[in-house]
């Protein structure tokens, strides 16, 4: 969980959410990684919880619509591009997946 004892805060972000995004905003604000017990700036963590200790905590959450969430887990999965040429690679449509 990514937590920030001085302002009480638990921010989750759940995977394919703006992450690294939100994460290099979060890391400037001396946010935590409680799970690897390091500093944002060094990894954040997409796990989500409440941390113990942490029970009054305000919680916030990335979140996305879940058609492009969809869309972009399978953009990550099973799209690419040849490194020579610069032609797109389809493992799978997204209609088949």
């Amino acid at each position: 969980m990514n937590v920030n004892h001085d302002l009480k805060v638990i921010w989750w972000l759940p995977m394919r959410t703006g992450t690294r995004a939100v994460g290099e905003i979060l890391a400037h604000y001396k946010f935590w990684n409680e799970v690897d017990r390091i500093y944002l700036s060094e990894q954040y963590t997409h796990c989500v919880g409440i941390p113990v200790g942490c029970e009054n905590y305000t919680i916030v959450s990335n979140i996305r619509n879940p058609y492009t969430k969809v869309l972009s887990i399978w953009h990550l999965g099973y799209f690419s591009q040849d490194q020579v040429t610069g032609k797109s690679i389809i493992k799978m449509s997204f209609s088949e997946f």
